[in-house]
């Protein structure tokens, strides 16, 4: 394995199918997209007429092989027909890491030819045929588990990896024409061109200084342990970083390379500190690892960073964002278990804390408490399915129960959270559901997810009560006795915290409690990490958002005065960046006056409506699309309710609020019982066998 690209990861250069060197990107890419696997096995090398090889091969074959070494035929599908383009299909097992390096321009012409739907070039329905008479026989002997990259790319129809009925699970072919639109390991999208301080890849103000301090702009703007109430709850908080979840991961480097306070070759850019910090006067900096930039970006085009999780509303934090991961958390039609205390759990790592889709699932007890009930969800689901259909495969039980436990998620996010979140502005913002559009692009925003809506941070709070059945207080746990620690629900359950999140009034987000720019992750500053993420990635400043939003712009700091009420604030303000047009997004977004009955202001709900809109309309599997469920079984889904699902999934809930992300006083008045809360009826789903 030899790196022929000074900036990223390099060519395959083999003389067998081992691989002489790796590099941990490759690995990690591989293994995220469910393709590393390599066999010993030779092959034909294949080079095309015109003499064009494989990015980086000089002729050599791809890793694995078909089993017992069977030549691959092209086997015609029944369905083809002139309406669907032949040609659209990957005809190697490497196109989506080729593309993922830049290989569709700079090698154009193979890659559009020999990998067209990785090139995104496809201008028809990709058909999704096995290649080989025996792909069903392999199948049946586990090829699909051992030789996954051959037979996923050979045999699709037998693996039943097929696109079409269900979602996949890395997010391809969402969009038929164009296949890798808001799949996994993709670029996130750009709202504004980036502003970097050379133009490409300097993070902003690291070397015009154009901006205070991040941990100034925290410490003296954002760090408050004033905390004002808001008339939803705790667990609202909790959902929306659930939400996060599912919606995007941004790779990483090594942020044990940066304590040394250096920008160590750029993979850095710690937060410097000033002897005068009350907190962090000690120390030298704050250290901050860069996210990791596509590679072939940042060189001659802008730098732009990845989107690890599938840009879809898809439950990909609970079943993980690539093929491979099925096998690491699915047994059969449920998922993986494990019986503590009587209580049924996901798998526990040999730090106690719960295993799932998505690493983040410990970052809080509160997030993992919602991992659990999921996972209880969808099995109670597929025990109901094979009930109701007895006939279904596990495989059919699976993907159903899947798709019913996103379309739940969908449901709640935007009939629950968002109108709380947004207030007046969702109607605006988002509004009805007008049908799926192919043409919209559901592709995670760099903006949104380096900045917009990490406004939930502002909502963590102190502490958190447990409370048991009776609603009566029975302990709690400080925010930062929480983290990584699934070991508080493994002992008492997760009803205890749920409750406590249910009638603990929500914080308003614009200010960070110390909890969170003091003491998070030992000694750190969530407020300083988020600034200089979003300088990081280039994001422009605020003043730039007010105008894409269509809000009156903000041309001086007086202008600031009608945005935000507290004079004090936009002196400080002034104080600290002595310049408005030098505002982060990040802070000038949060520190605004939030819109009538809405958590955030005019341009976070601007951002945040922008993305859920598009996440919702260029989704083609959306559980509101008419393709998607029958008219019966989408009454059925349009029953369900955060509430129903404590119900459901919650250890013992006799009694909830019938709203449950609104605050309540635990009173009988303010209770209902659960056999009043709607539920499916799944005899919607019922199929009679036909012989």
């Amino acid at each position: 394995f030899q790196n022929h690209h000074k900036f990223g990861t390099g060519y395959w250069k083999r003389e067998t199918f081992e691989m002489r060197k790796h590099s941990h990107l490759l690995v990690l890419f591989l293994l995220a997209i469910g393709t590393f696997h390599i066999t010993h096995a030779e092959e034909e090398n294949e080079v095309d007429a015109s003499g064009e090889s494989p990015p980086g091969t000089s002729g050599d074959s791809a890793p694995g092989s078909a089993p017992g070494g069977a030549t691959v035929e092209e086997t015609k599908s029944p369905t083809d027909d002139a309406n669907v383009d032949k040609s659209c299909k990957d005809r190697h097992d490497l196109c989506k890491f080729w593309s993922f390096i830049g290989e569709c321009n700079t090698n154009k012409n193979w890659m559009e030819d020999h990998c067209p739907v990785s090139c995104d070039v496809c201008n028809g329905v990709t058909t999704c045929i096995d290649r080989h008479r025996l792909c069903g026989f392999w199948a049946t002997i586990r090829e699909c588990e051992t030789n996954a990259v051959w037979m996923l790319s050979n045999c699709p129809k037998a693996c039943k990896a097929c696109k079409g009925r269900y979602r996949s699970f890395d997010g391809t072919c969402n969009n038929l024409e164009r296949p890798m639109i808001g799949s996994a390991f993709t670029a996130l999208m750009r709202l504004k061109k980036p502003l970097y301080d050379n133009g490409l890849n300097a993070p902003t103000s690291s070397f015009l200084r154009s901006r205070p301090s991040a941990r100034d702009a925290s410490r003296l703007l954002l760090s408050s342990s004033t905390q004002i109430q808001h008339h939803s709850n705790a667990l609202l908080m909790q959902w929306g970083q659930f939400i996060a979840h599912d919606l995007s991961k941004t790779t990483m480097l090594n942020n044990q390379e940066c304590a040394a306070c250096t920008s160590n070759k750029g993979r850095c850019t710690s937060v410097f500190l000033s002897r005068s910090d009350p907190t962090f006067g000690r120390f030298m900096c704050l250290p901050v690892a860069r996210s990791t930039p596509v590679c072939g970006t940042g060189v001659t085009n802008f730098r732009e960073q990845f989107n690890e999780n599938t840009a879809f509303i898809d439950g990909s934090m609970i079943y993980g964002s690539s093929d491979r991961d099925q096998f690491l958390f699915r047994q059969g039609a449920f998922l993986k278990t494990k019986l503590i205390n009587n209580r049924v759990f996901p798998p526990v790592d040999k730090n106690n804390n719960v295993v799932a889709g998505d690493d983040r699932a410990n970052i809080f007890v509160g997030l993992a408490s919602l991992h659990v009930l999921y996972l209880r969800q969808h099995n109670r689901i597929a025990a109901t399915l094979q009930r109701v259909n007895p006939h279904w495969d596990q495989e059919r039980v699976f993907h159903e129960s899947r798709k019913i436990v996103g379309a739940m998620i969908q449901r709640i996010t935007f009939t629950e959270y968002l109108p709380k979140v947004l207030g007046v502005a969702f109607e605006e913002r988002i509004g009805a559901y007008p049908g799926y559009d192919p043409n919209t692009d559901p592709s995670v925003a760099n903006e949104f997810t380096s900045c917009a809506f990490r406004f939930g941070h502002g909502m963590i709070q102190e502490f958190y009560p447990f409370l048991n059945e009776k609603f009566q207080h029975v302990g709690g746990i400080p925010f930062n006795d929480g983290m990584f620690k699934s070991t508080h629900i493994l002992t008492n359950g997760i009803d205890p915290l749920i409750r406590g999140l249910m009638t603990l009034p929500a914080k308003m987000p614009q200010r960070l409690t110390p909890a969170v720019t003091e003491r998070i992750f030992g000694n750190s500053d969530l407020g300083s990490i988020n600034i200089q993420r979003g300088r990081d990635h280039g994001v422009p400043p605020y003043t730039v958002w007010r105008k894409f939003c269509g809000l009156p712009e903000v041309k001086d700091f007086e202008d600031l005065r009608a945005v935000i009420s507290n004079q004090i604030v936009v002196d400080n303000l002034k104080v600290v960046y002595k310049h408005v047009d030098a505002i982060d997004m990040y802070v000038g977004s949060l520190l605004e006056d939030p819109v009538k009955d809405a958590l955030v202001g005019p341009t976070l709900a601007c951002i945040i409506g922008e993305q859920f809109k598009r996440t919702r309309n260029g989704d083609r599997l959306w559980y509101e699309n008419s393709k998607v469920f029958s008219g019966d079984q989408l009454l059925q889904i349009k029953k369900i309710t955060m509430s129903r699902v404590l119900c459901d999934a919650g250890e013992h809930f006799p009694m909830v609020p019938r709203k449950a992300f609104s605050v309540f006083k635990p009173t009988a008045s303010n209770l209902v019982k659960c056999e009043e809360i709607p539920d499916i009826d799944y005899n919607a789903w019922k199929e009679e066998l036909t012989v």
